[in-house]
């Protein structure tokens, strides 16, 4: 079983997720999820691959992160607030293959 299907089976218009004050449904979660999914195959990044997902705690960082592991890659966190040198090393400690950063997906939150 991967995480990733934690989102399915729920009603689509149902809140997944609050973030600052907005409202994620299942629906559109399933889509942005999906989206980065799709997206992670067009870069090429397959199974086992560790793709970078430097975003603080928001909606994003759950879309990017269920989209990884959808994707049978691994997800590694990045705090978007260390400075560049500290997060450009830690890409190149864990291998990452691709790095997500927030505002990748271009549509927010919202239905």
């Amino acid at each position: 079983m991967n995480l990733a299907t934690i989102i399915e089976g729920h009603d689509p218009a149902r809140p997944a997720l609050v973030s600052r004050g907005r409202v994620t449904t299942y629906g559109t979660l399933r889509d942005q999820v999906a989206r980065i999914r799709g997206a992670l195959a067009g870069r090429g990044v397959q199974a086992g691959d560790r793709v970078a997902i430097v975003a603080g705690n928001s909606w994003y960082f759950v879309a990017a992160y269920l989209g990884v592991l959808g994707a049978g890659a691994v997800a590694v966190p990045v705090n978007p607030q260390s400075p560049a040198l500290e997060v450009e090393h830690q890409l190149r400690q864990v291998g990452a293959r691709l790095a997500l950063a927030e505002g990748d997906i271009a549509d927010g939150p919202h239905g």
